[in-house]
């Protein structure tokens, strides 16, 4: 497992492991069936028999079952140890694996916070100071935003608000219905509006930028700073071009003037039908010169009202800090992730370590604990035999057969069971 990862990466589930029981037998069962054989076989049995050197069969039987529990427990225990070992050998590299994903995670993690806090240290005060706006930096919504941005938005509605009919005048010659005129007034306003403040948004970027070598991460025209020299020039020839079609049609469409009849006066007669002198004055030769420099600076200053909103807008370490306090969070909950698996882990590893300490001393004393259960049920048959043939003698006289035959008939057969198991080894 690669431990390069991204934010949105999922530490693995620990190996799924729980300790099984030891497969001890079933004490109860063994003896239930002892004591049950006692019965049965006590009831064919003549009082009589126990007097003599008596030796049961079924003693050999609990000795084959003691030797094949005892083989079967070993096999299990053997087959447990696999198993267990294999666990650990799996969590062992799970939890190497986890070692690395928390580190680095912890890594990914300290660096995106150490960048935020960082870029919360304070407003940004001049451009390329890497930090974010005020406004960034408070987290205000759209009514903060709006709080923040309201001076220089009224300006720029208000210029707007003088525009809008002098496209609309300026088109009118154009468009062959109100609705285009309109249509053509708006399409200008996009251009010459909307334009400068998105220039100003990668003009701002472009200032972030320009002492940096990174100039993969830039965005907008920052990445082309040739275009941010080129569009203000084309810019201005095309207002040029606007200024220049409105002062052409007032040339070529003046205003006309009517009399008191309603009849269009000719040029150079005022409403009263008296002829219009020719002026001579400085003003007068100038014509329509002056109203081409309101409009130019009209338009000029609306477009730099825009340019500078956006540019004051347009910080792009309002976004980064934005884009870097929601990756902060998503690598919080991948080192909380790592953090949670790497305690699983050493969980399981105490569970499986403690499994196998119990495992070991389960080989050491079961065989043990298995002999003496046997012993047991020895016991408890050879009671249960001597009780079951004691019941079937009438003699008010009998003598007490558990007592006096019960721990011969065990001593012989635990003897000779010795003498066998020797002559095996």
């Amino acid at each position: 497992m690669s431990t390069q990862h991204s934010n949105d990466y999922l530490p693995a589930q620990p190996p799924g492991w729980n300790a099984p029981e030891i497969p001890y037998p079933d004490w109860a069962a063994i003896e239930a069936k002892a004591r049950a054989d006692g019965v049965q076989h006590g009831q064919s049995l003549e009082p009589i028999a126990l007097m003599q050197e008596f030796e049961s069969l079924h003693l050999n039987q609990l000795d084959g079952d003691r030797d094949a529990e005892i083989a079967k427990f070993q096999t299990q225990l053997q087959r447990l140890r696999r198993e267990t070992e294999g666990a650990q050998a799996e969590l062992d590299e799970y939890a190497t694996t986890m070692e690395k994903d928390f580190s680095t995670s912890q890594t990914t993690y300290d660096h995106i916070n150490k960048t935020v806090t960082m870029m919360e240290s304070g407003p940004s005060t001049r451009a390329g100071d890497r930090l974010p706006s005020t406004l960034a930096l408070s987290g205000g919504g759209w009514k903060a935003a709006l709080r923040h941005w309201a001076g220089p938005i009224i300006i720029l509605a208000l210029l707007l608000t003088v525009d809008v009919p002098i496209y609309y005048a300026t088109f009118l010659v154009f468009g062959e219905s109100p609705v285009l005129t309109y249509a053509l007034a708006i399409g200008a306003i996009l251009v010459f509006v909307l334009g400068p403040h998105f220039y100003g948004r990668s003009f701002r970027e472009w200032q972030e930028y320009r002492d940096r070598g990174d100039r993969a991460d830039r965005r907008g025209l920052a990445k082309w700073p040739i275009l941010l020299f080129v569009i203000p020039v084309l810019w201005f020839v095309s207002i040029c071009s606007i200024a220049y079609m409105r002062l052409k049609s007032l040339y070529e469409n003046p205003p006309v003037l009517y009399g008191a009849d309603g009849k269009p006066l000719a040029k150079n007669f005022d409403a009263a039908g008296n002829e219009i002198p020719s002026d001579t004055t400085l003003l007068g030769q100038l014509g329509y010169l002056p109203l081409l420099i309101v409009f130019l600076a009209l338009m000029i200053f609306t477009a730099l009202i825009a340019t500078e909103l956006g540019r004051r807008m347009g910080n792009p370490n309002d976004r980064l800090l934005k884009e870097q306090r929601a990756n902060r969070l998503r690598a919080r909950g991948v080192l909380d992730q790592a953090q949670r698996r790497k305690a699983e882990a050493a969980r399981k590893s105490k569970e499986i370590a403690a499994f196998l300490a119990e495992l070991t001393a389960a080989e050491e004393r079961g065989p043990a604990q298995i002999e003496q259960h046997f012993d047991k049920a020895e016991e408890i048959y050879v009671n249960s035999l001597a009780m079951t043939v004691d019941a079937k003698d009438d003699d008010p006289d009998r003598i007490d057969r558990v007592v006096l035959f019960g721990p011969g008939i065990l001593r012989r057969h635990r003897r000779l069971r010795h003498e066998l198991n020797m002559a095996e080894s």
